[in-house]
């Protein structure tokens, strides 16, 4: 969410799904806190079981591409060091330009937005987008996925969809 700062003549549209702009002067959920702490205590995780605990729609072959990339342990430093770098205080490095993307946002965004969450998602799920949608504005209320936790990205088609109609985009 920070790219339309950079490029904003790039961006007349988002699709905002399960996220955060990490700015630091806001409390983050105990949901993402607890995941940090796991993620930082579990060195072999099982990346297709985390997915498949998120994404209940999940075939076996779905869980086995989600572990495919995962060879062994050493594979997984990115997803055991993504946690840490998520801006959850005043200081950390990140916050500024968050909090540099909302001002963007509150002064200049006059682009659309659509929202699509998660309800299931005790990371980045309802709680947290509504910090988010305060941030953007005209954003509208989200598109409650009533069964889909973090990876929204599962539920593509009807999001794609919806954004599409919300826009008014798309096949006539």
């Amino acid at each position: 969410l920070t790219l339309p700062l950079t490029f904003p003549t790039k961006f007349k549209q988002l699709i905002i799904m399960n996220t955060i702009l990490g700015t630091g002067d806001f409390e983050i959920s105990q949901g993402f806190r607890s995941f940090r702490d796991w993620v930082s205590q579990t060195l072999d995780m099982n990346v297709g079981s985390l997915m498949l605990r998120s994404t209940p729609i999940l075939t076996q072959d779905d869980i086995v591409a989600y572990d495919a990339p995962f060879l062994d342990i050493k594979y997984k430093a990115g997803v055991r060091r993504f946690p840490q770098l998520v801006p959850t205080s005043y200081n950390a490095p990140g916050a500024e330009i968050s909090r540099k993307a909302r001002n963007w946002f509150q002064d200049k965004w006059n682009g659309e937005s659509f929202m699509a969450v998660g309800m299931q998602d005790p990371v980045l799920g309802l709680p947290m987008m509504e910090i988010l949608r305060g941030m953007i504005p005209r954003c509208p209320k989200p598109m409650e996925i009533k069964d889909a936790g973090h990876f929204v990205q599962e539920w593509g088609d009807i999001i794609a969809k919806k954004a599409l109609e919300a826009f008014k985009l798309g096949r006539n």
